[in-house]
């Protein structure tokens, strides 16, 4: 079996109260604004994003190495 075929192991995910509960990593920053994420490998690089359209989530790898940084579900559209 080859390596793409395999099921992709992604990191735990984040939810709402997780990104509620987030901090600037700054002791002496009065908050107040945007949570700005990073990957820990490449703090200054960019991010390549995927979308995967079996699993629904955007899929955010570090430029520099192609770690996986963060995957984010995406929800689908409630029509009413």
């Amino acid at each position: 079996m080859s390596s793409e075929s395999q099921t992709k192991t992604y990191p735990t995910p984040f939810y709402s109260q997780d990104l509620d509960q987030g901090r600037c990593s700054n002791p002496e920053c009065p908050g107040g604004h945007a949570i700005v994420a990073h990957a820990k490998c490449h703090p200054e690089a960019a991010f390549t994003v995927a979308y995967n359209k079996e699993t629904r989530c955007l899929e955010l790898y570090c430029f520099e190495c192609g770690r996986t940084v963060m995957v984010v579900k995406v929800a689908e559209a409630v029509i009413q």
